[in-house]
């Protein structure tokens, strides 16, 4: 699948919903729920998110 294809499921659900959400929202609410999880560490999360340093994927939890 290339990118144009989920940018377009997000164009009509929003047309649909009435809201502004991105593919990178997405991202950051899975980031989130990733740092949240007992059974992940930062660093695994940082791997996911391939991030190169550790502090960037830090900067977005709320448990720091």
């Amino acid at each position: 699948m290339n990118y144009e294809a989920p940018r377009a499921v997000f164009r009509r659900a929003n047309a649909l919903l009435g809201t502004n959400w991105s593919m990178h929202d997405l991202r950051h609410t899975a980031a989130l729920r990733m740092a949240r999880d007992k059974r992940l560490t930062l660093r695994d999360v940082q791997t996911i998110l391939g991030h190169v340093h550790l502090s960037t994927t830090a900067e977005g939890d709320p448990a720091q």
